[in-house]
């Protein structure tokens, strides 16, 4: 598919020159001292006016095998609604050809074990819920892929495995329990008692079928559902991450007692986290102002909506950076202040909102041209160069150079837009380029589904409305 920036219709200067300020600018704020203090003969200082609008997304994200896994339930975020994130793993044995119990028979089991091992959480650290351990269907399509965070809920037998009310502060805790003979204490992690008649499967199972290979144990297990009880969790108001793949925690564990010779033994077999396959799966509800957004017939926003992946995102047209002539761009800010509001604790914005561009279909993103510096550590760009952190309330993103361009070779003025991505892969565009490139990886906002934020729109009234910012000298 063809691919074209959207190009804003060329209006006159007026119409977009909120105010040009003959106060003095502090240029600590403005790049340590390098940009010249305005003084309206030689260096300006203007505000371009921003047209912004709120959008949900069509979300495709899948989650990767490494990522944390969410688990919870927030039922009533008083700004953005409902969230619930419901996690799918399979386990395996260490190692095909041997039976892990050693025999088939006279074998006694004691307890079984989920353990998963416990990240971090977002949200309420008061929170109290109920987690329950279904089966997969046997008959489920659970397999090797990757996931969408929205695709439909695997099917599972009725009857829960076990089930655990968790004090959510108290996941981070040191546990001690009995391994085989020896008493272990581990911290940051979640242990669920499962039904031993689960256990006594894996027990009987021969060697020549379902540990022979993975093929056929997978036939015999297909792995596990974790779930909030809707009914049953009495403080629904976060959300908690596990790490599959760590396997030294996150495994099913049989503590048994086997009989041979006369002789009685204890073992300990577990069965780890495969990481294929794997999934989780986030269902948002929206309500209150973000029920409301889509209906917004406003044609300037107010309030714009932000919410980590799977969420929203906010567009920014900006008609006078079209068209602009000719000049020294010192410095270019556009300047998203943040709009206080019910849940802000204990739901918390970001650390950091990311900034690219749309097509005009707005079906392809962008990375901003000559302030998008690639990198190949976390979050997949230069993070200080194109700005977007969170301080004192507010997000600034540096374009300055991404104005010059336009500014100097007249490049289309695309749609911009603003939001929280888990990770998503726009197009590279490079510099002094409007021919963009290869895909690009970005990955800011983890873990999934953590983060969301009420921003001041170009609609609101000022000094805290959306606006970029220009200090540039005439050539």
């Amino acid at each position: 598919m063809k691919r074209k920036f959207f190009v804003s219709i060329i209006i006159p200067l007026s119409a977009f020159l909120v105010y040009a300020s003959c106060t003095k600018l502090d240029t600590t704020d403005l790049g340590n001292g390098l940009i010249p203090p305005v003084d309206n003969v030689h260096t300006f200082d203007t505000i371009l006016e921003v047209f912004t609008d709120n959008k949900l997304f069509i979300d495709t994200t899948t989650m990767p095998y490494g990522e944390d896994h969410a688990v919870g339930i927030i039922e009533d975020d008083p700004e953005f609604g409902k969230t619930v994130a419901v996690l799918y793993a399979s386990f395996t044995p260490t190692a095909y050809g041997t039976h892990p119990f050693r025999s088939t028979a006279n074998v006694e089991i004691d307890s079984v074990v989920l353990s998963l091992k416990f990240t971090e959480l977002y949200g309420d650290s008061t929170a109290i819920q109920e987690f329950e351990v279904r089966e997969i269907d046997p008959l489920a399509l659970f397999q090797d892929s990757l996931y969408k965070l929205d695709a439909p809920d695997f099917a599972v037998l009725p009857d829960p495995l076990g089930k655990s009310i968790i004090p959510f502060v108290t996941l981070n805790d040191s546990v001690s329990y009995v391994n085989v003979k020896d008493t272990l204490t581990v911290s940051s992690e979640l242990r669920i008692k499962l039904d031993t008649a689960f256990g006594r499967r894996f027990v009987e199972a021969d060697t020549a079928g379902a540990y022979k290979n993975d093929e056929n144990f997978r036939a015999l297990f297909k792995g596990v559902q974790v779930i909030a009880s809707e009914g049953s969790s009495p403080s629904k108001t976060a959300l908690a991450y596990f790490d599959l793949n760590d396997n030294a925690s996150s495994r099913i564990t049989l503590y048994c007692r086997v009989t041979s010779d006369g002789k009685t033994d204890t073992v300990a077999p577990y069965f780890m986290n495969s990481a294929d396959p794997q999934a989780n799966m986030i269902r948002r509800t929206p309500a209150h102002g973000y029920a409301d957004m889509p209906n917004d017939s406003e044609e300037n926003k107010e309030k714009l909506y932000i919410q980590s992946t799977p969420g929203s995102y906010a567009t920014i047209k900006i008609p006078g950076l079209s068209g602009l002539d000719n000049r020294v761009i010192h410095r270019a800010e556009l300047i998203a202040e943040i709009v206080p509001s019910a849940g802000d604790y204990p739901y918390t914005p970001p650390n950091a909102l990311y900034l690219d561009a749309l097509n005009e279909t707005g079906d392809s993103a962008f990375t901003i041209r000559n302030d998008f510096v690639k990198v190949s550590q976390y979050p997949g760009y230069d993070l200080a160069t194109l700005g977007g952190v969170l301080k004192k309330d507010r997000y600034v993103f540096n374009i300055s150079r991404y104005v010059q361009s336009l500014a100097t070779r007249k490049f289309p003025n695309p749609t911009l837009r603003i939001h929280m991505p888990f990770v998503i892969y726009p197009y590279y565009m490079p510099p002094d380029s409007n021919t963009p490139a290869e895909k690009t990886a970005v990955s800011l906002n983890t873990p999934i589904a953590s983060g969301r934020v009420i921003l001041y729109g170009g609609g609101s009234p000022a000094p805290n409305r959306m606006r970029l910012r220009i200090i540039y000298s005439k050539i």
